[in-house]
């Protein structure tokens, strides 16, 4: 119960260390502070930090929940803190002071979870610097914007942030808005888990103007949350504005170099034309495997699907009768298509089982056939069917993206992308170019990454990769099948790819350098 208040609330505290770090950085960049204001007090462990700071003239520490405002109250602060009852957004309204530091955690709550009040507060602010309200998908966003009206001229903003801050779409719009407020950002990220107890990855986010020529971004590295030295430095100045922060991991001599070989090629979207696969609303019920096709006696009213990528086990070209293979061990591929069948033809047992799934209810208590994706549908069970492709991409992965040749008039959930290819392009050629160094390093510097590692490419995100596509003959078509079936290392498929294309146009040292930056950018999400 106390987990899911904390979610609610967004109230994870940060670590004691985490704190002290922070106040330790402040004085590594020669920051002093006369005035200090923190957003979200708390259990106030940033005040308990700062308050005893000589230069510190006056801390503002502004608190929602009146039970935390009751304890601050009670702790006997010295004179120059001042522990305000209120919600920051109001506060940041109403207030008529600037401040020098403004540090924190800003609350976590998704706008599912934000109340009315909030959220109109949270437009209201986007209103005010002329941002779409769109972006504000979780309250820190408002936090953030809400600071930045706080904020002397050359005051400096230090916050708990989202890793998911540096590089979701929804976010883009506040980054560029930040990029042209300050002209310093320091992006710190930590080799060990900030919260362990949540999915959640963290950063830290400094903000300050030091009113030079060349704006930039750093981004450091540290193993611990108390190491006072970066393991790994990078500095972004050309390449501004950064359309995702966790690409300031690489410097601009490497971006240059990325765009540069990106210009030669055709992106995914002049060769194909690309799209999701179906979305069934309810996978368990409407895939089924090969012994409940048997038993509903539907043969015929069947697609052959891929759900998941982690059954095909390696498989480069899909055939009719690798995927017979793949049904045989009792794998869900096979989709009820039911759209527009009479029921007449259903046997009694297909009958009996739509009643039973539409029935179904989930942890909400809501029947499968009243859920918003079934409901919606006439009938209810009639999936809507998608055209397939000659390729399919797996838009998530963990290591090496998936690309996979369509020899078996397969569909796909929308785990996938289904690629068309315009008629110029061999789709088993297209297959094979796609692993080399420039494509692969492409889809880690483009998509973005969840916790736990696992990356995703948006469909924008996915029809902007380069792919050096050229005619390969069948001999060498055939030995990369034969190493992703005999599970070759992905560095040994790359060097083979890469001397059938890129490297038939490129030094062997622009290439070692792809490699170096694809490397790097998945270490950033690999721990």
């Amino acid at each position: 119960m106390k987990k899911l208040e904390d979610k609610l609330l967004g109230s994870y505290y940060t670590p004691f260390r985490t704190v002290r770090f922070m106040k330790e950085y402040l004085v590594r960049e020669h920051k002093i502070f006369r005035s200090v204001l923190e957003p979200s007090v708390g259990d106030g462990r940033f005040v308990d930090e700062f308050e005893k700071e000589k230069n510190i003239e006056s801390f503002v520490a502004v608190e929602l929940i009146e039970e935390k405002v009751r304890r601050l109250k009670n702790n006997r602060y010295s004179e120059q803190v001042k522990i305000v009852a209120d919600d920051f957004l109001s506060f940041s309204e109403k207030t008529n002071e600037k401040y020098q530091l403004i540090i924190g955690n800003p609350p976590y709550i998704n706008i599912k979870n934000m109340e009315d009040n909030s959220k109109k507060k949270a437009k209201e602010i986007c209103e005010k610097f002329r941002l779409p309200s769109s972006l504000m998908q979780n309250i820190w966003v408002a936090f953030v914007l809400a600071a930045v009206s706080c904020l002397e001229r050359d005051g400096t903003i230090f916050f708990v942030l989202p890793m998911e801050f540096l590089q979701v779409q929804y976010a883009e719009k506040i980054r560029l808005f930040l990029e042209e407020h300050f002209d310093t950002i320091h992006i710190l990220t930590f080799k060990e888990r900030m919260f362990p107890e949540i999915e959640q990855e963290s950063c830290l986010v400094y903000l300050t103007n030091e009113f030079k020529n060349q704006p930039y971004i750093n981004f450091k590295m540290y193993a611990k949350l108390d190491s006072d030295v970066p393991y790994y430095c990078s500095k972004i100045e050309r390449n501004k504005p950064l359309k995702k922060w966790t690409n300031a991991i690489l410097s601009d001599v490497d971006i240059d170099l990325l765009n540069l070989i990106d210009l030669k090629y055709k992106k995914v979207f002049e060769i194909c034309d690309a799209s999701p696969g179906i979305v069934t609303g309810a996978n368990n019920e409407f895939i089924l495997t090969k012994e409940q096709v048997e038993q509903l006696e539907c043969q015929e009213f069947i697609l052959p699907t891929i759900p998941k990528s982690n059954i095909l086990n390696g498989q480069f070209i899909l055939t009719q009768d690798i995927v017979q293979k793949i049904g045989e061990k009792g794998n869900r591929i096979y989709l009820l298509n039911l759209l527009n069948v009479d029921k007449k033809l259903f046997s009694e047992s297909l009958k009996e089982y739509l009643t039973a799934i539409g029935e179904k209810e989930n942890a909400s208590k809501i029947k499968l056939k009243n859920r918003y994706k079934c409901r919606n549908r006439k009938p209810w069970y009639g999936v809507p069917i998608v055209r397939n492709g000659d390729l399919f991409f797996f838009k998530r992965y963990h290591r090496v993206p998936r690309i996979c040749v369509n020899e078996a008039n397969l569909y796909t959930t929308d785990i996938a992308y289904n690629m068309r290819l315009n008629s110029a392009y061999d789709k088993e050629s297209m297959a094979f170019c796609f692993y080399n160094s420039l494509t692969l390093t492409q889809c880690e510097f483009y998509g973005r990454y969840y916790a736990g590692g696992v990356l995703e490419l948006t469909p924008s995100e996915f029809k902007r990769l380069a792919i050096p596509y050229r005619k390969i003959n069948k001999n060498d078509i055939e030995r990369l099948s034969e190493m992703f079936e005999e599970n070759e290392e992905i560095d040994k498929i790359i060097a083979f790819v890469n001397s059938k294309t890129i490297e038939m146009e490129w030094e062997h040292k622009r290439i070692l350098r792809l490699d170096e930056m694809r490397r790097k950018l998945m270490k950033r999400r690999l721990r």
